[in-house]
């Protein structure tokens, strides 16, 4: 962590020793702070209750076991108060980035973003076009997000990439190229495999009422396409689309219903008790109590600590292993949209 005198101090976070990392890793920020302020209160009882037992052990006769459970106290409440204060200085470090970067306001976007289309594109231009509000990265991650998750007409998405062609051209950063990025998104979102039918519609020689109808069905299809974009993007306050997928197949009921809503319509089960070539479900209906999740093509910290939050929750807890091939962050992923 940087020191106002120019040096860094480093800070070891974990789990094992630390209980309030261990609790607190996968929470949003705001959380994490009011987490915090609490531990901070609880400290600051627990010194009063410290002072109070060791005033009571001088004025007893018998004040020796109230003098040892003082002393004790004393060093759980030393070694408490030395790791929050580690975790105070991460938050500080962290607080003045989010205010450097207006993330607030980033976030709150993405999170409507994620949940409807209600955000006028006037709105998102505007910001993607604000001076001093977030980096390079912070205003390719709202760009693409908005233009996955809603339809974009191509007057607004002209609009938003001459935007941001100056926020590019006042970096620092080359690694990125708009030009790049923006083809890989505008392919992303002709990806769905019903657009082969569009071609053939449109291939050859057409009358007019064969040209209408294949424009409306592919309206039609990207409103779809939109939707399911959507479904994968992280919320805050809901669980993500594979902790979703976990919980159904964790609870081995009969019912598939959970599991169609997800999209999901059939799971290959390998179980000695089902017979080779069948997909039924394996004997019995007790549910799954350790599972071992591996998502093929990449998953993010919010999925990850999403699906250990929710198998911690269930009762009894249960317990999620999970792996991926990679780890993606917002950094990551605009790098993989500028190598496509």
């Amino acid at each position: 962590l940087p020191n106002p005198s120019g040096t860094s101090t480093s800070v070891t976070l974990d789990g094992r020793v630390d209980k309030f990392w261990e609790a607190q890793c996968g929470d949003l920020f705001p959380k994490v702070v009011e987490a915090a302020e609490a531990e901070r209160k609880r400290l600051i009882d627990m010194e009063q209750e410290i002072k109070r037992k060791a005033q009571d052990a001088q004025g007893s006769s018998v004040g020796t076991s109230s003098l040892h459970d003082a002393v004790s106290n004393l060093e759980k409440y030393e070694e408490d108060k030395k790791k929050i204060n580690s975790h105070y200085k991460v938050l500080e470090a962290i607080m003045e980035k989010v205010g450097d970067r207006n993330i607030p306001s980033f976030f709150e976007m993405e999170q409507q973003l994620s949940m409807s289309d209600s955000i006028q594109s006037k709105t998102i231009i505007k910001m993607l076009g604000a001076e001093q509000t977030g980096t390079v990265e912070d205003k390719v991650r709202l760009f693409s997000i908005w233009y996955l998750c809603t339809n974009v007409t191509d007057g607004d998405f002209a609009n938003a990439k001459y935007t941001l062609k100056n926020s590019f051209e006042e970096s620092s950063d080359t690694s990125l190229s708009l030009e790049k990025i923006c083809d890989t998104l505008v392919r992303m979102k002709l990806v769905l495999k019903p657009y082969e039918k569009l071609g053939q519609v449109t291939s050859g020689r057409q009358d007019d009422s064969q040209l209408a109808s294949a424009a409306a069905w592919a309206t039609s299809m990207l409103k779809e396409g939109t939707k399911l974009v959507k479904k994968w993007i992280p919320n805050s306050d809901v669980d993500t689309k594979i902790t979703r997928i976990c919980g159904a197949v964790m609870k081995n009921r009969e019912d598939d219903s959970a599991l169609l809503k997800e999209g999901v319509k059939e799971i290959c089960y390998f179980d000695p008790m089902v017979k080779p070539g069948k997909t039924t479900k394996p004997y019995g209906s007790d549910e799954v109590d350790e599972m071992v999740l591996f998502v093929i093509g990449g998953a993010t910290y919010t999925e990850y600590h999403n699906v250990r939050q929710y198998a911690s929750k269930l009762s009894p807890p249960k317990r999620v292993v999970m792996g991926s091939t990679e780890t993606i962050n917002g950094s990551n992923f605009l790098r993989q949209l500028n190598m496509c």
